[in-house]
């Protein structure tokens, strides 16, 4: 299965039929770094950094709960906000140089 935004593909998605084990690994790259601006702008919104939740505790008290993301690695989203948060610095930084 894969999505499409426009005509760019933004990530593609294996199954093997066993929805106990993920894939692996179970979100690209692309898919991480495009959860970043995501993430950065609800946070923006919000006025605060937005703590992430996943169903696995908040639906463990509810017979047949949902258990994803499964294989969600968090340190791996925190290397893709980062480095957009350093994009967004350098950008922040050149355009006050440039200002009057």
């Amino acid at each position: 299965m894969s999505w499409s935004t426009g005509a760019a593909t933004c990530c593609s998605v294996t199954t093997s039929g066993n929805d106990a084990q993920p894939p692996a690994p179970a979100f690209s790259a692309a898919q991480y770094d495009r959860l970043a601006p995501l993430y950065t702008i609800a946070s923006v919104r919000a006025s605060v950094w937005i703590i992430p939740a996943f169903h696995a505790p908040i639906d463990s008290g509810i017979r047949g709960g949902h258990d994803d993301p499964m294989g969600f690695d968090l340190a791996a989203f925190a290397r893709s906000l980062e480095r957009l948060l350093d994009a967004l610095k350098t950008q922040a930084a050149a355009q006050a140089l440039r200002a009057p």
